[in-house]
C-alpha cells in the first residue's frame, strides 16, 4: 500500500485528482485503516466537491480515533458542504474540548454560528480565536463584520484602532479599516486606508492576512 500512497501523492502534485483518488483507494483496499491514505482521500474528495464521499469513512475514523483533529476538520467541512451545520458545530465543540488552546476550532465554529445567525455565540467564538492567536487578523475581521451588521460603527472603529496601534505595518488592518469607512459610505477615508495599505507587504499579492 505504501507505493500506492506515494504514487497518489505524486499525482496530487501534478493535479491529477482522478488518478490520485484511484491510487489512494487502492492503498486503502490493500491496507484497511491506512490513516494517511484515508485522510488524504477525504481531503481530495472535499476539495473536489464530493462531500458525501467524505462522510462515511471519516465518521468511522472519528469514532475510532477521536484524538485526530484533522479527521474532525475534514468531516466538519463535509457536513458544512452538505448543509448539516449542527453536526459540523458539534464536531468543532468536541475538538475545542480536546484542544482548548487551539484557535482554529473556535474560528471555524464561529463561522458556522454566523451562518446560523447565532450572532452572540459567533462573537464569543471569534473573540476566543483572536485571544488565542492575536496575530491572526481573520477573526478580528469577522468581529468587525459583526459590528457592522449591527451598525455598531463606533465599536468597529475602536476594534480597528486597537489593531492599528499594535500592527501598523499589517496591510490587512488597513483593509479592515477601509471596510468600516466604506460601510458608512465615507469613500474618502476608505480610499485613504487603501493608500495607507498599498505600500505594505502583501497588499498587491492579495496575501494581506
Amino acid at each position: 500500500p505504501l507505493p500506492k500512497y506515494q504514487l497518489a501523492r505524486a499525482y496530487l502534485g501534478r493535479n491529477n485528482p482522478n488518478q490520485d483518488a484511484t491510487a489512494l483507494e487502492q492503498a486503502i483496499a490493500a491496507k484497511p485503516g491506512y490513516l494517511e491514505a484515508i485522510l488524504a482521500l477525504g481531503d481530495l474528495n472535499l476539495r473536489s466537491g464530493k462531500p458525501q464521499a467524505v462522510v462515511n469513512p471519516l465518521e468511522e475514523l472519528v469514532k475510532k480515533r477521536p484524538d485526530l483533529p484533522e479527521s474532525r476538520r475534514l468531516l466538519a467541512g463535509a457536513y458544512v458542504a452538505l448543509g448539516r451545520l449542527d453536526e459540523a458545530a458539534t464536531l468543532y465543540r468536541e475538538q475545542i474540548k480536546s484542544t482548548p488552546e487551539a484557535s482554529e476550532p473556535y474560528f471555524l465554529l464561529g463561522v458556522i454560528l454566523r451562518q446560523q445567525q447565532k450572532t452572540a455565540e459567533a462573537r464569543q467564538a471569534f473573540e476566543k480565536a483572536s485571544e488565542l492567536v492575536p496575530e491572526n487578523l481573520i477573526a478580528v475581521d469577522q468581529l468587525v463584520e459583526l459590528d457592522l451588521i449591527e451598525k455598531n460603527f463606533d465599536g468597529a472603529q475602536k476594534r480597528v484602532q486597537k489593531e492599528l496601534t499594535k500592527k501598523p505595518d499589517r496591510a490587512y488592518v488597513h483593509f479592515i479599516e477601509g471596510k468600516v469607512y466604506g460601510e458608512q459610505r465615507d469613500w474618502s477615508r476608505a480610499a485613504s486606508c487603501a493608500e495607507g495599505g498599498m505600500p505594505l507587504p502583501g497588499w498587491h499579492t492579495g496575501e494581506i492576512a
